[in-house]
């Protein structure tokens, strides 16, 4: 696939976003619930150019590269943002790529593969991408769940333990694997999460 085709395809996507998340905020006054009365509604709709604009300055300024490079090794942290270059800073994750991340997680950590930490972090994150009050809780909701599956892709490629040699090349072609695995969520039930 071409860099103009993917440009094509993301902004197809992003055009044809029929509805935008809202939030509602409401305040409630009254002693109890049967004298509560409403007071005031407020929608603030959190944009795809707000939560892209917040993914662009958070790449841009490398917040995650030290983590990623010091816990990963050299290079994941340039995976990381190419990956997001790809899909020109728009969010990877679709709702239902997000919930077979978190899916896997929890399967990994049934198994013993991952502690409940990372199948934590990994439910707050698809929370915080997809209920965050602002755009900046849902860029960083994103980007966590793309951080947890470097770190799932990190462990399936971990050395054998009897023969210490790596199974594949470690996180070799990472930003391609992480945009098309996001990806394959997006109406399609199938996806490289049974690999994990």
């Amino acid at each position: 696939m071409t860099l103009k085709t993917i440009l094509t395809l993301s902004a197809t996507f992003a055009a044809s976003a029929v509805l935008l998340p809202y939030t509602a905020t409401a305040q409630i006054s009254g002693q109890d619930s049967d004298t509560a009365q409403l007071q005031k509604i407020s929608y603030q709709p959190i944009s795809d150019a707000s939560i892209e604009a917040e993914i662009e300055s958070s790449v841009i300024k490398g917040e995650h590269d030290a983590m990623l490079n010091e816990t990963y090794g050299d290079g994941v942290a340039q995976a990381f943002r190419a990956a997001y270059a790809i899909n020109v800073m728009s969010p990877l994750w679709s709702e239902s790529s997000a919930k077979q991340l978190v899916k896997a997680v929890s399967i990994m950590e049934d198994q013993g593969t991952v502690n409940s930490t990372v199948e934590s972090e990994a439910k707050d994150a698809l929370e915080s991408r997809f209920e965050g009050k602002t755009a900046q809780q849902r860029a960083q909701g994103d980007m966590a769940l793309s951080m947890t599956y470097i770190h799932l892709e990190d462990l399936r490629h971990a050395p054998d333990a009897q023969t210490s040699e790596m199974a594949t090349p470690r996180l070799a072609n990472l930003d391609e694997h992480l945009f098309s695995t996001a990806q394959s969520g997006k109406g399609d039930e199938s996806s490289e999460f049974n690999s994990f």
